[in-house]
């Protein structure tokens, strides 16, 4: 991140509508408003949804707040209030470049990948209390897609899992279940690759990355159409590790990762529209592209029609920071007289 938005950032509270239940996030909105009204200047980390934001432009209105509103990332398709600049920084994805970087080293790139050498079907970290991606794990598990994977799973308490009283999909009393949870590599790391402090999280990553055929990047929540583009470390792995990558990923994230230069190495796949309402027949459409996948990956000549996009994937990546912080010096120059 330039220098700039360090500093701001530092002196400012984060407002994470995300983490909260919803009581405490309203509260936390009105919080967000109140802030802006008072210092002309708010920043909002972590994914929000077209719901919230509402809110939160409809309390802005009502309370005649105005000033520079900071965000991971801002659909330009959402409403703006008038009176409020938006600023998007991807901060996430800044500090995750900042660790690649920082190791002053760059991955061996695998040429000619045998599949039959490579010992999994596919990479899937699923860590920590996150209900969006234990809803996508839970049903790879059911549907038996997860067979061969190197996949870590989460503590899941039984019940938490439930989506749908009703159960359309009659999937509800597999869900239910409990599950103990597991580190890819079935080894506990430390707290600093845990965590990734200094960027040791990076070389673990990607030699389990270059054990796969190809990698899903999920980064995702239970909220499929409503949430902004946010993204995480989990959606640049792969493509720095240099090995084919599969997007489960809702619509709004796929066309940024589009407009950075990434491609997705399901392309080919026809993919179900995606409802605009409820999010398991989302899941489901994708879940059944990455279906079809596995039972092909197993094919050489699939895996070597990727290296093309793999290269770019990896090219990209090694240009994102410089993209992004060229959009935060232009994003700087628009706010800097306005606070």
């Amino acid at each position: 991140m330039i220098k700039e938005f360090e500093i701001l950032l530092q002196d400012l509270p984060k407002f994470n509508w995300e983490s909260l239940g919803d009581m405490d996030r309203l509260q936390s909105i009105r919080e967000s408003v109140d802030f802006l009204k008072r210092q002309k200047i708010v920043y909002i980390t972590h994914s929000i949804r077209k719901s919230w934001w509402k809110k939160f432009c409809e309390d802005v209105r009502e309370h005649t707040a105005a000033g520079v509103i900071i965000l991971d990332h801002y659909p330009k398709d959402w409403t703006c209030p008038e009176s409020c600049v938006i600023v998007e920084i991807q901060k996430i994805i800044d500090k995750t470049l900042n660790q690649i970087f920082d190791l002053g080293r760059t991955p061996k790139i695998q040429i000619h990948r045998k599949i039959d050498l490579l010992p999994y079907s596919f990479f899937l970290p699923v860590m920590g209390n996150d209900r969006g991606r234990s809803l996508v794990q839970r049903h790879l598990s059911i549907l038996g897609i997860d067979n061969k994977a190197l996949m870590s799973t989460p503590d899941i308490e039984a019940n938490t899992l439930i989506t749908d009283t009703s159960d359309p999909w009659r999937v509800n009393s597999e869900l239910c279940r409990g599950q103990i949870g597991k580190t890819f590599d079935l080894q506990e790391r430390s707290v600093a690759q845990k965590f990734n402090h200094g960027g040791s999280n990076v070389d673990i990553m990607v030699g389990a990355l270059q054990k796969c055929r190809f990698s899903v990047a999920m980064d995702n929540n239970p909220d499929w159409m409503d949430a902004n583009a946010f993204m995480t470390e989990k959606m640049l792995w792969a493509f720095w590790a240099g090995v084919p990558v599969v997007w489960l990923c809702s619509p709004a994230k796929r066309s940024l990762l589009e407009s950075w230069g990434f491609r997705d190495s399901s392309d080919g796949f026809d993919r179900l529209k995606h409802p605009d309402e409820n999010p398991i027949p989302g899941w489901i459409a994708e879940i059944s592209v990455l279906e079809r996948l596995v039972a092909s990956s197993v094919s050489q000549e699939w895996q070597d029609s990727q290296g093309e996009k793999v290269y770019r994937n990896y090219q990209v990546v090694k240009n994102l920071r410089d993209h992004l912080h060229q959009n935060q010096w232009e994003e700087w120059q628009r706010i800097k007289n306005l606070i």
